[in-house]
């Protein structure tokens, strides 16, 4: 939440971050894992990985 500026808006997602856990390394493997195992037909030009909490 260091990046949001609106007090506001903070306030609203404060209890939303505070329940939703922080993502791990396996997440972000998981992703890689999935784009590289797509068949030769497929074209995966770009991953977005955000996470929603901040360690």
């Amino acid at each position: 939440m260091n990046t949001i500026t609106s007090n506001k808006v903070k306030e609203l997602f404060k209890d939303n971050f505070k329940t939703t856990p922080a993502m791990d390394g396996e997440a972000i493997a998981d992703a890689v894992i999935y784009a590289i195992g797509q068949p030769a037909t497929v074209n995966v030009n770009e991953i977005v990985i955000r996470p929603l909490d901040e360690a």
